[in-house]
Formats: structure tokens, C-alpha cells, sequence
């Protein structure tokens, strides 16, 4: 070992980070990370993961462990920085050491979530959850580097990037829109030193700090030349309730502070649209758009997906990409909707995050509430009144991703069709997001969901599911 690189980036958090401590506690499903003195952290064992996964897509190879020389390392770029996948004898150990990321003024608050019935799009029974989730805090990361050559530095530093810039979303349930950060002015820095310089050695060992580092390069700038295989492919549009609209995400805690039965999550002049609200109601009108172009268009939701796992997937094990290799194989047999919104098999490379825009503020609107005796056809007299709390008004910037290995350039188009066919019928009103739709909550305007597919991508879902084509040219 003689040279040693620290990468240090800070970010705000964006939207929520959802970081479980895997244990439940007495008041949430899902506490937050916390270090053994109670600090919130982003674990390195997460960082690493992440920045793996998204290297193999940037860097533009794929591990591809031997099966006729089983006792061979890798030896790919991704392998050689960050150690190779599968254990060997003579496996190679990552040049990256990934320490624990600190939270600095970190608060949570605990969030209220449901599984959807996806036949009938309303909550499904016993499928309610909660999770503490860090709604504010700054975010450093530190990493360090040993033996990089300018090409590993130049592959770290966009990696940090990417994260920076929210485009390598953090924690758990990123495709709902949750981890992803900000970079803030200046948060980004490198220093460096080489161990064979006595003056480096003699800094390091009687300084802390910056005084530690003899030089601080320039932060690298990521090859032009290479800039394609991280592009990232995502649209943004801008979500609002319709005219004199009101929508409903529920929160207990809310409930409990403002004393309605129920109330927006978030506040009423700050109500959130989640993004898992969002993913959830287009996954449903997804599958029924599907099942009324072709009977066995989308699976059966109580069954699962047909698809089951082979022989190869097994015996891939532990080999991610041979596995991911294996799982392409059998995308023929999986629905189309799990292709894009995933299963409990398959990830999803569909990523919605949701950020309400500035000065898109909501407000409260009150109702009031009976319950009806179906038999009298008048109010019911055993104390059935209730009331709500609705939001009104309020402007959101949705921005979908289609990102990683799981969605191919070939898989694309089909895709962003489906999900612009179910954005237009939310922006026609056949899609509600949130509660109390048959009392007329949930009704959105969706601007720009005809620049997320041509009819060209549309003609190519038809094709996917083996019908003749509509016309070419247009939006759908």
C-alpha cells in the first residue's frame, strides 16, 4: 500500500431516507439505523451495495466468474475495485473502504403505509405498516481509496456523483422515490497522499484532519467518452389536483394532532403526495390496461407470477449476474407488469420519486360525515358521524426513472408506454391516488405525460403482446 484517496461528499436529503434497523420497536414496524451511540447513519455494508450495483451499469462491464476455472477470481474492472462477489481462495479484496454514513441533525417521523388489493384498488385487508423514516438531516459519506489508479478515481468520484445528484437513490424503497439526496455547494472534496513520501507519512501520523492530507486534487471530471453508459433515462412531469380538487393520504399522527378522524399526511398546508401512493395506483391501472388488451395480459395478483424459478437461476447462486443472466431468460414468462413494477422476485427498474414544487403549497378542507342506514335511507342514530381533514390544491414534481441493468434500451419503449397510458387515465380522472375516491378524492391533472412515449413506443407494447399495431406517429 502506498497511496491513499478520501473521498468526502455531504448532501441534503430530498426525499424521506428509509433506513430499517431490520427489529421492530413498540411504536413503528420499522425504526431507523442507529449507530451504537444513537446517531442515525446510511450503513457502509448499504453504501457499498448501491454503488456496486450502479458501477456494474457505468463502467460498462459485468462480472463474469468462470465456471470452467472455478477457482479463478474475476478479474473485471467492478471486481478489482470493490473485490470480487463470490468469496475464492485467492479472491481479490476491495481497494474501497465504505465507512458508515453520518447523519448530521437528522429527525424522523413515523409514516403510515398500505398494501393495495390490486383487483378491487383499494387497501387490502391486514396489510398496513409503518416506518420511521429521516426527513431532514445532511448526509456525509467518506470513502477511502487504496492503490487507485486515476481510472478507479474517476469511476469513484461519478459514482459520488450520481448519488449527489439523485440519481443513485439510498436506503430502502427507492423505486417508491425514497433516498435520494442533494449535493450541497462545495459538499464535494478529495485529498490524497502517497505512504512511500516521508513527508505524507510524517502528516498523517501527527496531524488529524485535513493537515493529515498533503495534496487535494481536483474533484475528476468523468470521461466524455464514457459519459453514455451512466446516462440516465428518466422524464420529469408535474402532478396537480384538478380545479377545486381534494385528495386524501392519510396519517394517524396527523389525525391525532389536528383532532379529525383523518387528516393529509404531512400537514394541510404542506400535505405529501408519496411516491409509493403514486406507484401503487399505476401499477393497478397498469394491470387493467393490460387485461382489457389481452386476457392474460398481467397475472393473476392471488396467484403470483407464472414464473418460477429455474435451475439456472439456482444454480447461479450467489453469482449476481449470472443469475440476472438467467432471470432475463425468463422474462418471456413473466408478465409484463412485474417486468416493470417488479415482484417478489424480480426488482424493478421503475424508480417514481415526488417532491412537492415551491410555493405549490396545499390547504385544509373539512368535511363532515354520516354513515347511511340502508334501510331507512337516513342517517344512522348509533353515533356514526365522523369527519376528515382533505387537502386542496398543491403542485408536485414527479420525475420517473427507467435505470440499470433490468431495463435494457430494447425494453424501453413497451415500457414507457404502459406507464404514460396509465399516467393519461390518471389525468383523465379514471385513476384516484389516495383515499376516499368514491367520495370524490384523488382526482389529478397530469402535465407532460405525453412526452414520456411516442406512438412509436405504443405500436412496440402492441407488439409485446402480440396485437396489430395502431398507427405510427403522435402520442398515445
Amino acid at each position: 500500500m502506498s497511496t491513499e484517496h478520501l473521498f468526502e461528499l455531504r448532501a441534503t436529503i430530498a426525499t424521506p431516507l428509509r433506513l430499517s434497523s431490520g427489529d421492530a420497536s413498540a411504536s413503528t414496524d420499522a425504526p431507523a439505523r442507529r449507530s451504537a451511540n444513537g446517531e442515525l447513519v446510511i450503513p457502509g455494508t448499504s453504501l457499498a451495495g448501491a454503488l456496486r450495483s450502479a458501477a456494474e451499469q457505468v463502467v460498462g462491464v459485468a462480472c463474469k466468474l468462470s465456471e470452467d476455472k472455478p477457482g479463478e477470481p474475476c478479474g473485471c474492472e467492478v471486481c478489482v475495485l470493490f473485490g470480487d462477489a463470490v468469496p475464492k481462495d485467492n479472491a481479490a479484496v476491495s481497494k474501497l473502504t465504505i465507512h458508515d454514513a453520518a447523519i448530521v441533525d437528522g429527525r424522523t417521523r413515523v409514516v403510515d403505509g398500505v398494501g393495495l388489493d390490486r383487483e378491487r384498488r383499494t387497501a387490502a385487508d391486514g396489510r398496513k405498516y409503518d416506518a420511521e423514516v429521516v426527513t431532514v438531516g445532511t448526509v456525509v459519506l467518506r470513502i477511502l481509496g487504496r492503490d487507485l489508479t486515476q481510472d478507479h478515481v474517476n469511476v469513484v468520484a461519478y459514482l459520488l456523483d450520481r448519488v449527489g445528484g439523485g440519481a443513485i437513490p439510498l436506503g430502502g424503497r427507492v423505486a417508491a422515490g425514497f433516498g435520494v439526496l442533494a449535493a450541497t455547494e462545495g459538499g464535494k472534496s478529495l485529498r490524497m497522499r502517497d505512504l512511500a513520501k516521508a513527508d505524507h507519512v510524517l502528516a498523517a501520523l501527527t496531524n488529524d484532519g485535513d493537515a493529515a492530507w498533503k495534496e487535494k486534487p481536483e474533484w475528476p471530471k468523468w470521461p466524455e467518452e464514457r459519459a453514455a453508459r451512466g446516462a440516465i433515462r428518466s422524464w420529469a412531469i408535474t402532478v396537480r389536483p384538478t380545479t377545486n380538487g381534494t385528495w386524501l393520504v392519510a396519517d394517524p399522527a396527523e389525525a391525532v394532532r389536528t383532532g379529525f378522524k383523518k387528516a393529509p399526511r404531512g400537514g394541510a398546508a404542506a400535505a405529501e403526495l408519496p411516491g409509493t401512493s403514486l406507484r401503487g395506483v399505476l401499477r393497478a391501472q397498469a394491470e387493467r390496461i393490460l387485461r382489457t388488451l389481452r386476457a392474460d395480459g398481467a397475472c393473476d395478483p392471488a396467484k403470483g407470477c407464472a414464473a418460477k424459478a429455474t435451475q439456472a437461476e439456482k444454480a447461479a447462486g450467489a453469482d449476481r449476474t449470472r443469475a440476472l443472466q438467467a432471470g432475463r431468460a425468463e422474462d418471456a414468462k413473466r408478465c409484463l407488469a412485474c417486468r416493470v413494477f417488479g415482484n417478489e422476485r424480480v426488482a424493478s427498474p421503475l424508480r417514481i420519486a415526488v417532491k412537492q414544487e415551491d410555493g405549490g403549497g396545499s390547504r385544509g378542507q373539512p368535511f363532515d360525515h354520516v354513515a347511511i342506514d340502508r334501510f331507512t335511507g337516513g342517517a344512522a342514530m348509533d353515533g356514526r358521524k365522523f369527519d376528515a381533514l382533505a387537502a386542496r390544491g398543491g403542485v408536485y414534481g414527479v420525475t420517473i426513472t427507467f435505470d440499470g441493468p433490468r431495463a435494457p434500451d430494447g425494453d424501453l419503449p413497451w415500457m414507457r408506454a404502459l406507464i404514460a397510458l396509465a399516467l393519461r387515465d390518471l389525468h383523465e380522472g379514471r385513476v384516484q391516488v389516495g383515499g376516499g375516491a368514491a367520495k370524490g378524492h384523488g382526482t389529478f391533472e397530469v402535465d407532460g405525460w405525453k412526452a414520456v412515449a411516442t406512438g412509436a413506443d405504443v405500436a412496440q407494447l402492441w407488439t409485446k403482446l402480440e396485437l396489430t399495431q395502431p398507427k405510427q406517429g403522435g402520442t398515445p
